[in-house]
């Protein structure tokens, strides 16, 4: 089975499940920016794991690519669960030109906050030369898409625990930190979240150094975690939020 032959069967396998009410829900959900076929996450991947009994697995980058292209957003999730699961199978220093194409097709958190923290963190673990030639290009792009490409920037690290590269972080927060747009500033409290979790004092250190510059949002969300755990008092950070994750 070539490619197109592999898309098309698996985008006509997968339609033949919508469901009219629960698309429309998805759709609101999503603001009615994307259309949906209609199925739950569980479904979804039940669905995909008879689909790959029957037919396989893709067995090229190029058909990632083209299942994520394919119109309802529930391919998306496909691709992205594809790619998931060829991370540490496929190695090919290629592959991150595939996921900067994926950034801009029809961008939003659901899909470019997979991308940025699973498949381009664990990519880059993979091949740390690549970090700065395509961080710092996503950093400062001007075109339309430029916010999630600094999004990736920023929060590409998210897994990286104690190996986190604070210098470069901070400069690409610097850089984004006068960006007032909500995903920008979201993605910098929460990069500053999860260093605060190895690093709580050089947290806090930065916070203080651009307390007039960073915005309520962003120092709020960096602070989350240090409230939860008691590392700050409760004047510090009035934020009752302590769910630590990051649901748009």
């Amino acid at each position: 089975m070539n490619n197109k032959e592999y898309v098309l069967k698996l985008s006509r396998f997968f339609r033949k499940h919508h469901d009219p009410k629960q698309s429309k829900r998805m759709e609101h959900y999503m603001r009615d920016q994307f259309k949906f076929i209609g199925l739950s996450s569980p479904n979804r991947r039940t669905l995909l794991k008879q689909f790959i009994q029957e037919n396989g697995r893709p067995q090229q980058s190029s058909q990632l690519l083209e299942i994520f292209k394919l119109e309802e957003r529930e391919f998306k999730y496909i691709s992205l669960d594809l790619a998931s699961h060829q991370l540490h199978k496929v190695v090919d220093s290629n592959r991150i030109e595939i996921y900067q194409q994926m950034i801009a097709i029809e961008p939003w958190w659901d899909t470019v906050d997979i991308i940025a923290s699973k498949l381009v963190g664990s990519h880059l673990k993979l091949f740390p030369k690549q970090i700065k030639e395509y961080t710092s290009k996503w950093n400062t792009d001007a075109d339309i898409h430029s916010i999630w490409y600094q999004r990736t920037s920023i929060i590409f690290q998210l897994t990286y625990k104690d190996k986190i590269d604070t210098e470069l972080l901070f400069s690409y927060i610097k850089s984004t930190m006068h960006n007032k747009e909500f995903f920008i500033q979201k993605a910098i409290g929460w990069s500053l979240r999860q260093l605060s979790k190895t690093n709580p004092t050089i947290v806090h250190e930065f916070l203080d150094q651009h307390q007039h510059i960073l915005s309520t949002l962003a120092k709020r969300e960096a602070l989350r975690y240090l409230t939860k755990k008691g590392k700050l008092s409760d004047d510090e950070d009035d934020d009752d939020d302590t769910d630590d994750t990051d649901d748009e």
